[in-house]
């Protein structure tokens, strides 16, 4: 049998009629937040944009047989992933197992806000700032390259690397608060800071550099954050990530929060945590990501890290970053308890101390990714 030469102009002609019954079955699907959304036999895109409409966090794709159907629908949405493909032959079991740690979390992160901590993050980020600058030297940023820092927080790093470059660089951080500390100690000729989430990068090809550091397991939606950060490079351009790794990313933090698990203050209401976080458990898990989002990854690897601080300031670490996670309401599903956290605050610094060697040092250890993945020219 021949292949139907589909009309998209003549199917949208009763375009009204078509979509009604999409709605009507969208909104018979009892999903609050999921991750992942192919529109299988999409046509022209208009049921897809009604699945974007109804999950708008959702990596979102839309696939049909028909080049002028898919030609049709990217017209009309440039926040859906169009593929041209065939519903027999379609198969991509990498691209979704991939993307089976997004079911957890991906709604509770539309509720993160930095915000509360811009005060004391720039002070106390201590290994942040360490791991960046092992990720600037990754990445060799040319003298007149132009660089986005995304995740910038407060800025520290966004001036640090202008001093690498001569090219323009901005900061983009989804915390207001942030963003206000950033512009009032940083902003310049050269440099400039905005109010933006990465999954809503502008795909404007403007950047030769990305610099990712300690913000992908905050992604609200890291496929679509790092679709538009591929749109957002200029060909050959290139994206460093470095961020925490794995469930046991930090052994320190997790002993702590093993204690509070299970002390008679907290233990019922933080059995009903839930982890925020985007974590792989190897190098090639995010490599493959990556390479989904359609970038040649030529490094990516795991690395254990270490460094000896006193008991205050390991609480000060977990308070700069992994507090946001911790203490967050949206992570508990109830509201948290009057008292509680004092009381986790309370105990996690006991097991800090208690952790505290015959000279009153922890050995602070992270796993942490570096990873490095270039635009296709």
């Amino acid at each position: 049998m021949s292949k139907i030469q589909w009309d998209s102009q003549l199917y949208l002609r009763y375009e009204r009629e078509r979509t009604q019954p999409s709605i009507d079955l969208a909104s018979r699907i009892d999903l609050d937040s999921p991750a992942v959304i192919i529109d299988l036999g999409c046509g022209p895109g208009n049921s897809t944009r009604v699945l974007r409409e109804r999950w708008p966090a959702a990596h979102i794709t839309g696939l049909d047989s028909s080049t002028a159907m898919i030609e049709k629908a990217r017209q009309t949405s440039d926040a859906i992933d169009w593929r041209i493909g065939d519903i027999q032959t379609w198969y991509e079991p990498n691209r979704f197992a991939s993307h089976k740690f997004l079911e957890v979390y991906n709604a509770r992160m539309s509720n993160f806000d930095f915000t509360e901590i811009a005060g004391r993050y720039e002070r106390d980020s201590l290994v942040q700032k360490a791991a960046a600058e092992v990720l600037i030297s990754m990445l060799e940023i040319g003298p007149q390259e132009d660089v986005l820092d995304l995740g910038c927080g407060t800025g520290h790093l966004t001036e640090r690397l202008s001093e690498i470059t001569a090219g323009r660089v901005v900061g983009i951080d989804p915390a207001p608060g942030m963003i206000a500390q950033a512009r009032s100690k940083y902003c310049s000729e050269r440099i400039s800071f905005e109010v933006a989430a990465a999954e809503n990068l502008r795909p404007n090809a403007e950047f030769d550099v990305i610099f990712c550091n300690s913000v992908l397991h905050w992604f609200r939606d890291p496929a679509r954050a790092l679709a538009a950060c591929k749109r957002a490079l200029r060909p050959a351009g290139r994206i460093g990530l470095q961020a925490p790794a794995r469930q046991d990313y930090c052994p320190n933090f997790l002993k702590g929060i093993a204690k509070v698990a299970c002390h008679p203050e907290t233990a019922a209401t933080f059995s009903r945590f839930r982890s925020p976080w985007f974590l792989c458990e190897t190098g090639d898990e995010y490599a493959e990501f990556c390479r989904d989002a359609g970038f040649i990854v030529p490094f990516a690897r795991i690395e254990e890290t270490s460094a000896r601080y006193s008991p205050e300031q390991v609480l000060k670490v977990f308070e700069s970053g992994a507090a946001a996670g911790y203490l967050n309401a949206t992570c508990y599903g109830v509201p948290m308890p009057n008292g509680y956290v004092e009381s986790f605050r309370r105990i996690l610094a006991d097991a800090f101390r208690a952790q505290a060697d015959g000279d009153g040092q922890v050995e602070l250890v992270f796993h942490r990714i570096y990873l490095v993945a270039v635009r296709p020219d």
